[in-house]
């Protein structure tokens, strides 16, 4: 029984790998509803501190606009800055 275990929990944890592939990519070459992640600047991180509480340094979810500079993201994930 532990062996079969063992062989289930290996499994398990291995099957996420490849399922991600992290690129950089241009703003111009990336689509809307690409799944992104996007590194706040400070006021991005102004921006979202009433949504999200203060620290919010990236961002993760489908991309909905892009407009120049300014980049819109559905957000599902997002990353804090340790002690915020």
């Amino acid at each position: 029984m532990g062996s079969v275990y063992r062989v289930f929990l290996a499994a398990f944890l291995l099957l996420p790998v490849g399922c991600y592939r992290y690129v950089n990519a241009d703003a111009k070459d990336v689509t809307p509803g690409t799944l992104i992640r996007a590194q706040l600047t400070e006021a991005g991180t102004e921006e979202v501190r009433r949504y999200f509480g203060p620290g919010v340094e990236s961002a993760e979810g489908p991309l909905v606009r892009l407009n120049g500079a300014e980049v819109g993201i559905l957000m599902r994930t997002y990353v804090s800055r340790p002690g915020s």
